[in-house]
């Protein structure tokens, strides 16, 4: 499967996936995301006790899902091939 057919199906049904340097992953908390590059000012944390999906593109959260918050996309951009992963989003 290619990589934006990972994110593709990955948004869509929120299943945990690796395809090269993007990943899709559940967490039971925010707290146990490894942040990678991702600042603060990147973003509103969601509630630290919920489930969250996140795509990470090199280890760092580029957009994640909440049942209560839905989706959530960082702008910040981070290099070509994060810029890439994020539209796929």
């Amino acid at each position: 499967m290619n990589m934006a057919t990972a994110i593709q199906l990955g948004v869509s049904n929120r299943k945990d996936f690796g395809s090269g340097n993007v990943s899709g992953t559940t967490y039971s908390s925010w707290h146990q995301v490894h942040k990678g590059r991702l600042q603060k000012d990147d973003y509103v944390a969601p509630n630290e006790n919920e489930r969250v999906y996140v795509i990470a593109s090199y280890g760092t959260p580029i957009a994640w899902y909440t049942e209560t918050g839905g989706w959530f996309k960082v702008q910040r951009r981070f290099s070509h091939s994060t810029t890439i992963h994020q539209n796929l989003i």
